[in-house]
């Protein structure tokens, strides 16, 4: 009833525009409004994926979700203790073609060749060197995500017949955007010779150790930024 409801409080903003083009008659919906898509009053709250937050007491906003409803969560969210939501969009970004399985299984192959490779050489150190080597996959894979992530980004600018390059800080979006687009890019490009989790898992442990084709390109990305420092005042 409370779609039904919703689809006629929409149609009232709707009216109908008869238009005669060379003898034929075409209708065109207008509408004055956005409809209404959400099936939930405004005094609903929207839930939060996040599980740290309901055991934050200094959360004022938490606090007010005790008394209010909270709207229903997507199939996207969990609150899973193994859930990590830069793995996540790692993995959506290795989908292709709507293959979710299968990029799933390409991502779970690269963490597992990472703690095949780390083991291998924990076992095969000194004792104190096993104190440096990190064996877990997930602080690999986090910080080869920062090793490789530029700080800096250019855009381009025309004034006149001139084109600059400015250099600016880019944000934690674009900057997780950017390395992983190049490390995708980088293990589709040449002729596979090994299985895709394996060649993902080795340009991660390469961006670990600060080496591989996404740390250069990064340092070649600041290089460029540095070089454009003069124009970092020109406005677009």
């Amino acid at each position: 009833m409370l779609r039904k409801a919703v689809f006629n409080l929409s149609r009232r903003h709707e009216f109908l525009v008869a238009r005669n083009t060379a003898g034929k008659t075409s209708c065109k919906c207008i509408s004055t409004t956005n409809a209404v898509k959400a099936i939930y009053p405004d005094t609903y709250a929207d839930p939060r994926p996040d599980r740290k937050s309901y055991f934050d007491e200094s959360d004022t906003e938490q606090d007010s979700l005790a008394t209010k409803m909270v709207k229903a969560a997507p199939n996207t969210f969990t609150y899973s203790v193994f859930y990590d939501p830069v793995l996540y969009k790692f993995e959506k970004m290795i989908l292709k073609k709507g293959k979710g399985a299968l990029a799933k299984k390409i991502l779970q192959d690269a963490l597992t060749n990472i703690k095949i490779a780390q083991l291998k050489k924990y076992h095969a150190a000194s004792p104190e060197e096993k104190e440096s080597i990190e064996v877990d996959p997930l602080v690999v894979f986090h910080t080869a995500i920062e090793n490789a992530s530029p700080i800096l980004g250019l855009t381009r600018v025309k004034k006149g017949s001139m084109t600059y390059q400015i250099p600016h800080v880019l944000s934690e979006e674009k900057r997780f955007f950017l390395v992983s687009t190049w490390m995708l890019k980088y293990i589709r490009s040449n002729r596979p010779k090994n299985e895709a989790g394996i060649r993902v898992g080795n340009e991660l442990l390469a961006a670990y150790n600060n080496q591989g084709t996404t740390v250069k390109r990064k340092q070649a990305l600041h290089k460029s930024a540095e070089a454009n420092r003069a124009y970092i005042n020109i406005r677009a």
